[in-house]
């Protein structure tokens, strides 16, 4: 530092000289010294500036003004539905209720005649598969074995099998109780007994619940009682009907 101050004295006082007493630029470089040969002392290092990064985000600046108001939403317009929540814990059991008031009595009664009914319509059926031939008609079954027995045998036999000897009511049945008993395999007889008697009262004829027959198709002169002794009435295949003995055997033909 020292030989710095005393070169800057040297060079001040050679500049004042030059001015006094001018010299040629020949004698200048002669007396002139020369600064590469005396090195200069490196200075000391400068305190360490600010980091720059100090100036990376200024200050907010001034709000700016209240922008204007937005459109009206949809009506009713809903957003889309979030995602479901884990299950909640289940609650607690509650109390149990009071008991039902009771059914209807007549109601269950009826059912109950209902279930019968159906269980012995099926128990008939059961029993009617024991016979040879079996068809339906109508809102009756047919059946027989085709065999021949007097008239009191005959009804053990239908009774047997969960019916009765067969009886038609009207013309439609007794057409349809013909076609069955000319269905059956040839036999020497022609008849067919029906749950008809007048042996109570003669000329009154009725059927098994004594009830007097609402519907007859005798053939001319029938029924016409012959010694005194037919009190049974059969089917011919004709379809028409004849009184007879009720000790005589003829097919047999049950409904159920």
């Amino acid at each position: 530092m020292a030989l710095l101050r005393r070169d800057v004295v040297r060079l001040a006082l050679l500049v004042l000289l030059l001015r006094l007493f001018p010299m040629s630029r020949a004698q200048m470089a002669q007396t002139q010294p020369s600064c590469s040969a005396v090195p200069g002392i490196p200075g000391h290092n400068g305190q360490p500036g600010r980091d720059g990064r100090d100036g990376r985000d200024g200050k907010d600046g001034t709000a700016g003004q209240k922008g204007d108001k937005g459109d009206a939403g949809v009506p009713g317009a809903q957003g889309p539905p979030g995602k479901a929540g884990p299950p909640g814990e289940n609650g607690e059991r509650g109390a149990p209720g009071p008991s039902g008031p009771l059914g209807d009595a007549s109601l269950v009664k009826a059912l109950q005649s209902e279930v019968k009914t159906l269980k012995d319509s099926l128990s008939k059926l059961e029993k009617a598969t024991s016979f040879q031939f079996f068809r339906k008609a109508g809102s009756k079954y047919y059946a027989s074995n085709n065999r021949e027995a007097p008239f009191s045998e005959g009804k053990e036999m239908c009774a047997a099998g969960g019916g009765t000897v067969a009886l038609p009511r009207n013309e439609a049945e007794n057409q349809a109780f013909t076609q069955f008993f000319t269905s059956l395999p040839s036999i020497s007889t022609q008849y067919a007994y029906m749950a008809a008697t007048d042996e109570k009262t003669e000329g009154r004829w009725v059927d098994l619940d004594d009830k007097p027959l609402g519907f007859t198709k005798w053939a001319s002169g029938e029924p016409q009682n012959y010694g005194g002794a037919e009190h049974c009435v059969v089917i011919r295949k004709s379809g028409h009907w004849a009184d007879v003995s009720c000790s005589h055997k003829f097919i047999v033909i049950c409904e159920i």
